[in-house]
């Protein structure tokens, strides 16, 4: 195989074999795509995807996220809970202070409306 000369700022990325020989481990040389080796190598050569380090970063951030979205939400409906019943406790005294005040000695919880 003969060598070719590069400019010294060009640096190959791999060795170039000729359209007519065969390559001895992956056969004829037009069975790979064009270029399909070569523009994966040179888009970005020195990031291939995400780390393990990264991707546990980010599930640790979501996880403690959502454990205070989850704790927020509980403190949220029991809020709203408590809310309803003081408020139900409210409306049932008054009216058992009109019933009081209209001279009605037993009012009957039952038949609040």
């Amino acid at each position: 195989m003969q060598q070719t000369k590069h400019h010294p700022a060009v640096i190959p990325t791999r060795a170039r074999i000729p359209d007519n020989e065969i390559h001895p481990a992956k056969g004829p040389r037009h069975c790979e795509p064009f270029g399909a080796r070569q523009s994966i190598q040179t888009l970005h050569p020195s990031q291939s995807g995400r780390s393990m380090v990264e991707m546990l970063g980010t599930l640790a951030i979501v996880g403690v996220l959502s454990a205070g979205a989850i704790g927020g939400y509980s403190h949220a409906m029991n809020k709203h809970r408590t809310n309803e019943l003081i408020y139900e406790a409210t409306k049932r005294a008054q009216w058992v202070g009109t019933q009081l005040e209209m001279n009605n000695p037993n009012p009957s919880l039952n038949t609040f409306g």
